[in-house]
């Protein structure tokens, strides 16, 4: 299958696979196959960074590997000007700040909802139906409403990320 590139820019950076490597001292395994199928359902859409001097990846290991996978023997390719120093030092914060990184869980359960509802879906994505199914699932709090309460309304503090809920109690029942 070719995969498409979602930008002529990128294109214009299509390199020889084999003038790349990836770089020795990585210490991050990823999900190839979940980005293989973002990549043939939705093309690409970023480059691969690369060391002028050797040739090393210091950030897309992983598309990388997923291009390969889908028999590319050009890949975009992204020259930077640098040293051994700011490889080892690129390589290691594109992880880690990567990694630091947190999720708002309502946000993202927005997000996955309005993709689950267009006409292709959640593959692609990285999620699927069960994740989806499990999160609005840990998103009710039950509650049964206390008919003889004063209160209007409930507010619920999802401990995850602290993000505040307000359900107005209906009185009609």
């Amino acid at each position: 299958m070719t995969l498409r590139f979602l930008s002529p820019e990128l294109e214009a950076l299509l390199t020889d696979a084999t003038k790349v490597v990836p770089h020795p001292d990585n210490p991050n395994n990823g999900e190839t196959e979940k980005i293989v199928e973002s990549m043939v359902l939705d093309g690409v859409y970023r480059p691969i960074y690369a060391s002028r001097a050797t040739g090393h990846i210091v950030a897309g290991h992983h598309v990388y590997e997923a291009m390969l996978s889908e028999g590319l023997d050009r890949v975009p390719v992204l020259w930077l000007d640098i040293d051994a120093e700011e490889e080892l030092r690129i390589l290691a914060k594109d992880n880690m700040i990567a990694r630091l990184a947190w999720m708002d869980p309502a946000l993202e359960m927005e997000l996955v909802k309005k993709i689950a509802n267009t006409e292709q879906g959640l593959p692609g994505t990285g999620y699927d139906d069960e994740w989806l199914v499990k999160a609005i699932t840990a998103s009710h709090v039950p509650y049964t409403p206390d008919t003889s309460s004063a209160l209007d309304s409930v507010e619920f503090t999802c401990t995850a990320c602290g993000h505040v809920n307000t359900v107005e109690v209906d009185r009609a029942y």
